[in-house]
């Protein structure tokens, strides 16, 4: 009682592979959306060149209806990813993905409608500042 549970947190150095590994699984991403895709993002701090980061690929695809996307929820856990539906973000779409050996995080994804600029330019602008302004993001 009143012990307060710690979870360790795995920072790594930039690792260039992160972009090799956004590339890949955006592809993956782009064969389930097909033309429901707008656009598709690397987004989070593995998205910025020479920081630290947790080794875990943020990615954004944009969709022209958010509405349509339940509809993919198969897909995904078929390229396996777990679905978690808005999870606490109204009007966005969530799924992680494990490494099946480590049962370590690898991807997070962030589904956005794409008339939702708020939610878009808020991932966007931290990451295209950081990478502007290297000096702050060290």
């Amino acid at each position: 009682k009143g012990l307060i549970k710690i979870k360790k947190v795995n920072i790594e150095k930039y690792n260039l592979y992160w972009v090799n590994l956004f590339a890949k699984e955006s592809n993956n991403i782009k064969r389930i959306f097909g033309d429901e895709l707008h656009s598709i993002h690397h987004i989070g701090s593995t998205s910025i060149p020479h920081i630290s980061a947790k080794p875990i690929i943020d990615i954004m695809p944009i969709v022209n209806n958010i509405d349509n996307v339940d509809k993919y929820n198969h897909d995904f856990e078929k390229f396996d990813y777990d679905v978690h539906g808005e999870y606490g973000i109204v009007n966005r779409r969530y799924f992680t993905k494990l490494d099946k050996e480590t049962n370590k995080k690898l991807y997070h994804v962030h589904v956005y409608d794409c008339k939702d600029d708020k939610n878009i330019n808020r991932h966007l602008a931290f990451r295209d500042f950081l990478i502007e302004f290297p000096e702050v993001a060290k």
